[in-house]
């Protein structure tokens, strides 16, 4: 990255749930108006589970995930191709399981890009 180009930002949302975390995710997303910084935004979402679609609509670069259930494992090249696609120079994750996730998916991945935790609640 050099001076002149955006910072690229990757959120990773596990599940999309109505309430604070799609509108902080709406929110956040708007940082790239103010600020030299380029966001996208993954989400891993329960093909059974209720998204937030008017949040999920606000977002500008998603790729949406869907998995069939606690044993489809489908997403993580999903997401791995997607890290590696992008190249973020910063992963940032919220929720307690993207976490978790964003620890092996860094094991897994060629780039090392570095990752923030965003808890929003207690865990």
């Amino acid at each position: 990255m050099n001076d002149d180009s955006p910072i690229s930002v990757l959120n990773i949302h596990w599940g999309f749930s109505v309430g604070g975390v799609s509108q902080y995710a709406a929110v956040i997303d708007q940082v790239r108006d103010y600020a030299p910084v380029e966001m996208s935004t993954i989400c891993i979402v329960s093909r059974k589970g209720h998204v937030d679609e008017r949040a999920l609509g606000k977002l500008n670069a998603l790729k949406l995930v869907e998995r069939n259930g606690p044993f489809d494992l489908g997403w993580i090249a999903v997401l791995r191709g997607y890290i590696e696609e992008r190249s973020p120079d910063l992963v940032v994750t919220h929720g307690f399981n993207a976490h978790i996730i964003a620890y092996f998916i860094r094991i897994l991945i060629r780039i090392k890009p570095r990752f923030i935790a965003s808890y929003h609640g207690e865990y």
